[in-house]
C-alpha cells in the first residue's frame, strides 16, 4: 500500500502571493502593523482578502524586507 503511494504522482499547486504573503507573516509571527513602513495597513488587508493584488513596486520592497525573491509575490 506504501510502495503504491509512493509510485504515484502528486502535484503541488504553487502557492498565491496573498498566501506566501500570508505563510511569511506567520511564520515571523508579524501582525499587518509589523508591515505598516513599507505598506498602508488598509492596503495590506485589501491584499490578504484578495481584494487588491500585490503591485511590481510593493513585490519589491516586501522581497527586501523579507529577504527573497520579489517574484514569489507576482503571480504567475
Amino acid at each position: 500500500m506504501v510502495s503504491r503511494y509512493e509510485q504515484e504522482p502528486y502535484t503541488i499547486e504553487a502557492a498565491t502571493p496573498k498566501e506566501t504573503l500570508r505563510f511569511l507573516m506567520d511564520a515571523r509571527e508579524l501582525k499587518q502593523e509589523d508591515l505598516s513602513a513599507i505598506v498602508p495597513q488598509s492596503n495590506l488587508s485589501a491584499i490578504l482578502a484578495r481584494k487588491r493584488k500585490i503591485s511590481a513596486t510593493l513585490a519589491g520592497k516586501l522581497g527586501k524586507f523579507f529577504g527573497i525573491s520579489p517574484a514569489v509575490f507576482v503571480p504567475t
